[in-house]
Protein backbone atom coordinates (compact mmCIF):
# COMPACT_ATOMS: atom_id res chain seq x y z
CA UNK A 1 0.00 0.00 0.00
CA UNK A 2 1.71 3.27 -1.28
CA UNK A 3 0.99 6.56 0.07
CA UNK A 4 0.07 9.26 -2.52
CA UNK A 5 1.03 13.05 -2.10
CA UNK A 6 -2.28 14.01 -1.56
CA UNK A 7 -2.87 11.91 1.12
CA UNK A 8 0.63 13.04 2.80
CA UNK A 9 -0.66 17.32 2.01
CA UNK A 10 -4.13 16.42 3.48
CA UNK A 11 -2.65 14.98 6.54
CA UNK A 12 -0.40 17.58 6.90
CA UNK A 13 -3.37 20.19 6.65
CA UNK A 14 -5.49 17.90 9.30
CA UNK A 15 -2.41 18.16 11.75
CA UNK A 16 -1.88 21.57 11.16
CA UNK A 17 -5.76 22.33 11.79
CA UNK A 18 -5.60 19.93 14.94
CA UNK A 19 -2.58 21.73 16.30
CA UNK A 20 -3.69 25.24 15.35
CA UNK A 21 -6.66 24.21 17.29
CA UNK A 22 -4.55 22.72 20.30
CA UNK A 23 -2.75 26.31 20.49
CA UNK A 24 -6.21 28.17 20.35
CA UNK A 25 -7.69 26.16 22.98
CA UNK A 26 -4.12 26.66 25.60
CA UNK A 27 -4.39 30.33 25.01
CA UNK A 28 -7.97 30.40 26.10
CA UNK A 29 -7.20 28.33 29.10
CA UNK A 30 -4.50 30.51 29.60
CA UNK A 31 -6.15 34.17 29.20
CA UNK A 32 -8.70 32.33 31.65
CA UNK A 33 -6.90 31.55 34.17
CA UNK A 34 -5.75 34.98 34.23
CA UNK A 35 -8.97 36.38 34.39
CA UNK A 36 -10.16 33.85 37.17
CA UNK A 37 -6.81 35.26 38.94
CA UNK A 38 -7.94 38.57 38.52
CA UNK A 39 -11.65 38.13 39.39
CA UNK A 40 -10.14 36.34 42.88
CA UNK A 41 -8.32 38.66 43.85
CA UNK A 42 -10.47 41.71 43.57
CA UNK A 43 -13.06 39.48 45.40
CA UNK A 44 -10.27 39.29 48.02
CA UNK A 45 -10.15 42.96 48.06
CA UNK A 46 -13.81 43.32 48.25
CA UNK A 47 -13.92 40.70 51.42
CA UNK A 48 -11.45 42.48 53.34
CA UNK A 49 -12.93 46.51 52.38
CA UNK A 50 -16.19 44.28 53.79
CA UNK A 51 -14.82 42.98 56.67
CA UNK A 52 -13.27 45.97 57.48
CA UNK A 53 -16.84 47.95 57.34
CA UNK A 54 -18.09 45.49 59.25
CA UNK A 55 -15.75 45.88 62.27
CA UNK A 56 -16.60 49.78 62.15
CA UNK A 57 -20.32 48.76 62.43
CA UNK A 58 -19.71 46.63 65.31
CA UNK A 59 -17.82 49.56 67.02
CA UNK A 60 -20.86 51.80 66.25
CA UNK A 61 -23.02 49.50 67.52
CA UNK A 62 -20.97 49.32 70.41
CA UNK A 63 -20.85 52.80 71.26
CA UNK A 64 -24.38 53.31 70.64
CA UNK A 65 -25.27 50.57 73.22
CA UNK A 66 -23.15 52.13 75.91
CA UNK A 67 -24.93 55.65 75.66
CA UNK A 68 -27.79 53.61 75.27
CA UNK A 69 -26.54 52.00 78.63
CA UNK A 70 -26.03 55.64 80.07
CA UNK A 71 -29.88 56.76 79.28
CA UNK A 72 -30.79 54.05 81.17
CA UNK A 73 -29.04 54.07 83.85
CA UNK A 74 -30.21 58.12 83.93
CA UNK A 75 -33.75 57.12 83.66
CA UNK A 76 -33.42 54.20 86.60
CA UNK A 77 -31.65 56.67 88.76
CA UNK A 78 -34.57 58.96 87.85
CA UNK A 79 -37.25 56.99 88.69
CA UNK A 80 -35.88 56.04 91.99
CA UNK A 81 -35.51 59.43 93.24
CA UNK A 82 -39.41 59.97 91.86
CA UNK A 83 -40.14 56.64 94.01
CA UNK A 84 -38.03 58.47 97.13
CA UNK A 85 -39.91 61.68 96.49
CA UNK A 86 -43.48 60.15 96.91
CA UNK A 87 -42.48 58.25 99.69
CA UNK A 88 -41.01 61.09 101.26
CA UNK A 89 -43.91 62.89 100.62
CA UNK A 90 -46.51 60.17 101.98
CA UNK A 91 -44.68 61.44 105.47
CA UNK A 92 -45.60 64.81 104.46
CA UNK A 93 -49.09 64.08 104.34
CA UNK A 94 -49.36 62.14 107.69
CA UNK A 95 -47.38 65.11 109.24
CA UNK A 96 -49.97 67.96 108.14
CA UNK A 97 -52.75 65.48 108.74
CA UNK A 98 -51.21 65.59 112.23
CA UNK A 99 -50.29 69.32 112.80
CA UNK A 100 -54.27 69.64 111.53
CA UNK A 101 -55.52 67.67 113.52
CA UNK A 102 -53.35 68.92 116.61
CA UNK A 103 -54.36 72.77 115.72
CA UNK A 104 -58.48 71.42 115.34
CA UNK A 105 -58.70 70.07 118.88
CA UNK A 106 -56.20 72.15 120.61
CA UNK A 107 -57.48 75.31 119.53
Amino acid sequence: MAIRKNDLVTQEEEIVKLRTRLETHLQDYRDHILEEEKRYFQDMQRQDAMSANIEQLVKALQLQADATKGLVEAWNAANFLRRAVIWASGFAGIGALIVWYNDFFTK
